[in-house]
């Protein structure tokens, strides 16, 4: 068995490492999704890309891939995403073309973070 780690980044990158070396051990392929702009509009930090590269560059990480949270999602991609098995509940009282950007931007991000650990 193997076993990849994907890190969703956009601030608390500071963080990072001691995440990343606390299942190293356990990891056998690590990539982290980062975003340059948040989903309101507000800028990375200045170090961000400068600590994810040298996170490549010590081993720690395998790989780094820039999301683009800027586009535009259809409310029918929104509940092409969204699981059959979800409830009103589970979405926040929601329709599945209801739910917010933001919560399908982090399920594609997941997601992209799962494929490229495969």
């Amino acid at each position: 068995m193997k076993v990849g780690a994907a890190w969703n980044v956009f601030d608390g990158e500071e963080l990072l490492e001691y995440s990343i070396r606390s299942v190293m051990e356990v990891t056998h392929y690590r990539v982290a999704i980062y975003q340059t702009t948040s989903y309101f509009g507000s800028r990375c930090s200045s170090t961000l890309l400068k600590t994810l590269k040298g996170l490549v560059e010590a081993g720690l990480l395998h790989e780094i891939h820039e999301y683009d949270a800027k586009r535009n999602i259809e409310p029918s991609e929104k509940r092409r995403m969204t699981s059959i098995k979800a409830t009103s509940m589970d979405l926040g009282g929601a329709r599945p073309e209801q739910v917010g950007y933001q919560f399908i931007h982090e399920v594609n991000k997941r997601e992209l973070g799962r494929q490229l650990c495969l």
